[in-house]
């Protein structure tokens, strides 16, 4: 690609199926040709681009999108490849052929060991480790947006909600779209803060899917009565009266406790300032894999 991010007019995007969607955006499955590179192969990418009724908040989510993963090169990172101007704008990015790690833990579930999932498990912390040196955010660390390269490689994707902390290293809420709050921490959920601490909060209840194999991160005696007509801030606002009271999800059924307790259960301190940061849960997991 050029030294710049833009696709020139010798570049042919062909898109094919859709193969996800996010806050404002749909991920299409596509190949990449080249017109004056004869001998080479069509390269299998992914798509993104703004959904048809696309608002002018969205747009500007988008546009923030691209700026950032512009700034990111990292093997534990969906790499971009490219933008296209017109006739609209599209994020180009590598294509990542096992999908995300939800669906791989769901289809895998039988034969997956602890070690490979530790494995992942510290692809995950160490792309976040490189994110936080770069103040960016994510906002939205969750399996469904962890993407799996091969059996031994994982990358983080959809920066979708992903914000630049600047000098003050957190980030306050400005807009009202619907979050994914059962990966919030108690600050973000009380006062529209996230910062890298925040993020690893996300990341423990990652590590809930993770070793529960796809387990939902429902929080014990949270959001029964959601088929009562109970809004999303409502439920923001029970969730975070449990979590403020010490309920935190349990070791799932399919988790070693060890697991539990060196790796999630440090990641759900109430004050954000007594969670380990990145660098320290990386440790953690290679000290956890000498144990398999």
């Amino acid at each position: 690609m050029q030294g710049i991010f833009e696709l020139d007019a010798e570049c042919n995007v062909i898109l094919q199926g859709r193969i996800g969607q996010g806050f404002y955006g749909e991920v299409y499955r596509g190949t990449l040709e080249r017109d004056n590179a004869k001998d080479s192969e069509p390269q299998q990418v992914a798509v993104k681009k703004l959904k048809t009724r696309a608002l002018e908040a969205d747009i500007r989510d988008f546009e923030r999108e691209i700026a950032i993963m512009k700034t990111l090169k990292h093997p534990n990172v969906v790499e971009i490849l490219g933008v296209i101007s017109e006739p609209e704008v599209c994020l180009v990015m590598e294509f990542v052929k096992h999908g995300s790690l939800q669906s791989y833990l769901a289809i895998h579930r039988e034969n997956i060991t602890h070690k490979k999932l530790l494995g992942f498990a510290l692809d995950i912390a160490t792309g976040m480790d490189y994110l936080g040196r770069k103040s960016i955010v994510h906002r939205d660390l969750a399996a469904r947006n962890i993407l799996v390269a091969d059996e031994t490689l994982v990358k983080i994707s959809d920066f979708g909600l992903a914000q630049v902390t600047g000098k003050n290293d957190y980030y306050i809420l400005q807009t009202n779209r619907d979050l994914p709050i059962k990966w919030y921490a108690p600050e973000s959920l009380r006062d529209g803060r996230f910062s890298a601490k925040s993020d690893v909060w996300s990341f423990g209840v990652t590590m809930y899917e993770t070793f529960g194999l796809g387990e939902d991160p429902k929080l014990p005696g949270v959001g029964n009565d959601r088929d009562n007509g109970e809004n999303e801030e409502e439920s923001g606002v029970e969730l975070l009266d449990a979590l403020e009271r010490g309920i935190r999800l349990p070791c799932p059924p399919s988790c070693p406790q060890i697991v539990y307790v060196k790796l999630m259960h440090p990641c759900w301190q109430l004050q954000s300032n007594q969670r380990p940061d990145f660098a320290t849960l990386c440790c953690s997991i290679r000290e956890l894999m000498n144990h398999y």
